[in-house]
């Protein structure tokens, strides 16, 4: 493959997006999108970088009509997403509009013998599946959090397309946010493990103790709703890499794994010594939660909650 594009948000790392494009393609091609309300910094990482900001009234139409415009001025093959909403929304969209196969959540890229091949988990992460892409052109999703890839390429500015009035915006708020995840150093996660609510307060005493954010799974966000959506860590929530990750009760499910696995240091702590969590970690405590965590806040000298 020749030419890919990648695709991401002003001031994100698309670094682990790149590395991956450059995988497949013999040259790759960064391009920036400033959307309304977000950072205007420069984003890390592409052999070369454009960007285009989108106005006010941008929706993800919008955006697919610049994306659509600047593969097709540039002969892209292939156009790599970064896994964010509005991305999301903008990908069948723009597959249509390129006439290209479209790839949602892939977790790695190759090239097949006949084409390339896209890798993307099923059933909330327990499979894989391995997709061949049979058209000439294809448009993919994936979760760009990583390790930033080096450039000294310029940014040069992209006219956008004006908004296509399809949506008007009636109002925008930003809701408040109680975790920290991104850039913490240190992530103190729990999961199903913890048998109540109100059992989080030896978690949350133990994140204190730490000087840690407090991090969950999936389910304590989806299924029981005891956190909000910023304490999620995996791939349906935010990518972290901490000098410390540790895990409690998280059994580490590959959708959780993806997001936390490039952290310097992983402790888990979990009562299956079959879990999936301990293949990632640097070490592993077995045993029952409800006696590690008081002994840790004991040794670090911190009341239970």
């Amino acid at each position: 493959m020749d030419l890919a594009v990648v695709v991401s948000e002003a001031g994100a790392d698309a670094g682990a997006g790149v590395t991956l494009a450059r995988k497949v393609a013999s040259r790759v091609e960064h391009l920036v999108i400033a959307l309304p309300g977000g950072e205007r910094g420069a984003s890390p990482a592409a052999d070369a970088r454009y960007v285009v900001e989108l106005g006010e009234a941008a929706a993800p139409e919008d955006l697919a009509a610049v994306v659509s415009a600047f593969a097709e001025s540039h002969g892209a093959q292939l156009v790599l997403l970064a896994a964010q909403p509005i991305f999301r929304e903008a990908l069948p969209l723009l597959a249509v509009s390129l006439g290209a196969a479209a790839v949602t959540d892939a977790t790695d890229l190759a090239s097949g013998a006949n084409g390339l091949v896209a890798t993307r988990m099923l059933y909330g992460g327990s499979a894989l599946a391995e997709v061949a892409i049979q058209r000439p052109r294809a448009v993919v999703s994936h979760d760009f959090g990583g390790v930033p890839a080096d450039s000294t390429a310029e940014a040069e500015p992209v006219e956008p397309t004006a908004p296509s009035g399809v949506r008007k915006e009636l109002s925008r708020r930003r809701l408040p946010s109680e975790a920290s995840l991104k850039g913490a150093r240190r992530i103190v996660s729990f999961g199903r493990g913890v048998r109540s609510k109100e059992d989080m307060a030896m978690i949350t005493s133990l994140a204190k103790a730490l000087d840690a954010e407090l991090g969950c799974s999936r389910p304590i966000v989806e299924d029981m709703r005891w956190l909000g959506s910023d304490h999620q860590v995996g791939l349906t929530g935010t990518t972290v890499a901490p000098d410390l990750y540790l895990a409690v009760g998280i059994s580490g499910q590959i959708q959780h794994l993806v997001g936390m696995r490039d952290s310097k240091v992983i402790v888990a702590v979990n009562n299956n010594p079959a879990a999936p969590i301990f293949e990632v970690a640097d070490i592993g405590v077995v045993g029952d939660l409800y006696q590690v965590v008081p002994s840790l806040l004991e040794a670090l000298g911190a009341a239970a909650g």
